[in-house]
């Protein structure tokens, strides 16, 4: 069953958007990580954007997403609010190539 899951999930703030956080709105977008976006959406996975915003953000990032071009299957707000996550399939948005390290099964 995992081998034929299609999603990808891909945080907003501080991963496409540059953190504009304790001010409200969205910051730039972060290029290199957009590009990424899209090898995964060409390799046949569906993005997923998720956030800890609330979801009376959901339009804002929308539109944020459409004027940016980014490819995405569905948008989630609203994390689970912890103190730190761990994760067996946490992927470090700081590596240049991070796109290389989804698992292709």
């Amino acid at each position: 069953m995992i081998n034929e899951l299609k999603w990808v999930g891909v945080d907003f703030d501080r991963v496409l958007a540059e953190s504009v956080w304790p001010d409200r709105g969205i910051g730039d977008p972060i290029e290199k990580n957009i590009r990424q976006i899209g090898f995964i959406a060409q390799a046949g996975f569906e993005p997923v954007i998720h956030t800890a915003r609330p979801w009376s953000d959901y339009k804002p990032l929308e539109e944020w997403l459409e004027a940016n071009r980014v490819p995405y299957h569905a948008i989630i707000c609203g994390k689970l609010l912890c103190r730190a996550y761990v994760d067996d399939r946490a992927i470090n948005s700081e590596d240049l190539y991070w796109v290389s390290k989804i698992p292709k099964y």
